[in-house]
């Protein structure tokens, strides 16, 4: 096993074999909130988070957390912005098909166009042209567009992932400001769940929560 695989293949051991937790690569930490409060109303409290800024530990050790046993299905991980986010997938793009993986991320009213480009330049220079991703829009609703998108390398379909982005951003339809303090964007975002039932139920099922 690689070194790649081996540092994100997070699976945890069940009778007869295993099953992977769904990872979810977020732009920051309004994103891991709505993450978390979106899981607890829903799920309980069967999740980790990964916040990159904050933690006293390697992303690598907190994966090997959830492969030697833990039972937790879910990681939550707060990459510190859009570009890092990129820079993550790009280190684990070649290994999508043994990952549930989830991007979620903000257009900020600039459609696909922007990020995609981003993304595959980002993707050229490390895989000079080798890896491309190709994009199926799935649903739409007011806040956010679905997409599943499928790793192509060598003209060949790899695996595919989910993305998941917010039209505009976290902050605009909640009306987060950097100034607020923490309670005052959570209770922002506890409003935001709970007045939009329709809408949040789109990314429920993205996620697997109505499964």
């Amino acid at each position: 096993m690689n070194k790649v695989k081996k540092r994100y293949k997070s699976l945890i051991q069940i009778s007869g074999g295993y099953r992977m937790s769904t990872i979810i690569f977020s732009e920051g930490k309004h994103d891991l909130e709505f993450l978390k409060l979106l899981h607890k109303y829903n799920r309980g409290s069967d999740y980790d988070t990964f916040n990159a800024q904050l933690a006293t530990e390697s992303q690598s050790t907190r994966i090997r957390q959830h492969q030697v046993g833990d039972q937790i299905d879910y990681l939550y991980k707060s990459e510190g912005g859009k570009s890092e986010v990129i820079k993550q997938f790009r280190t684990i793009a070649t290994e999508i098909d043994d990952l549930n993986l989830i991007l979620l991320v903000d257009f900020d009213g600039n459609g696909k166009n922007p990020f995609e480009t981003s993304l595959q330049a980002k993707l050229d220079e490390q895989y000079r042209g080798d890896l491309r991703l190709e994009y199926n829009e799935t649903s739409e609703n007011p806040h956010f567009v679905f997409f599943s998108v499928d790793v192509i390398i060598q003209n060949t379909n790899s695996g595919s992932f989910d993305l998941i982005a917010f039209k505009q951003s976290l902050e605009d339809i909640t009306h987060i400001q950097d100034s607020n303090q923490r309670e005052n964007w959570r209770r922002k975002i506890k409003y935001y769940l709970t007045n939009c039932p329709s809408v949040v139920s789109d990314v429920k099922e993205t996620i697997g929560f109505n499964a």
